[in-house]
């Protein structure tokens, strides 16, 4: 017999707190965030923001300012917060990030 239940946060700490050197979350800027009718998910430098009629627009941030504006505006990320530099440092290692995964993608690494 199967029992469901409605999960809680605890039954996913140990996905969080993961430090396999295969996790996507060691390797990869992860960001997500739920507002109204409409998510934005954010993978290193690549932004895609879906709606419920199941669309959803990807693109792929050129620079810093893009990067800074989709941290505070799609996911909301208080920018204030980060620190005098914090926004270099973190668009410095998601631009590693987003090179590194391009490259795993095109060597076929993921397939």
């Amino acid at each position: 017999m199967v029992v469901r239940r409605k999960r809680r946060l605890t039954d996913f700490a140990r996905f969080a707190t993961t430090r396999a050197a295969d996790s996507p979350l060691e390797r990869l800027l992860i960001a997500y965030r739920l507002k109204g009718d409409r998510s934005a998910t954010l993978l290193a430098r690549t932004l895609t923001v879906a709606t419920p009629d199941g669309t959803a627009e990807r693109r792929v941030l050129g620079d810093r300012e893009a990067f800074a504006a989709a941290l505070a505006d799609d996911i909301g990320v208080p920018l204030a917060g980060l620190g005098p530099d914090g926004i270099g440092t973190l668009w410095r290692r998601t631009a590693r990030q987003h090179a590194e995964w391009l490259s795993r993608v095109e060597s076929g690494a993921l397939d």
